[in-house]
């Protein structure tokens, strides 16, 4: 735990990224409606 918790880790990064990408695939799966860019 010291070394995922150390300065130099990107590991709860990585997680952190992971569980937003794999929220808004399944988000846009689901039927959501992707948001204009340029609204």
């Amino acid at each position: 735990a010291d070394m995922a918790d150390s300065a130099k880790s990107v590991i709860l990064k990585q997680v952190k990224n992971g569980i937003a990408i794999r929220m808004a695939v399944l988000y846009l799966l689901l039927g959501g409606k992707e948001r204009e860019a340029f609204a």
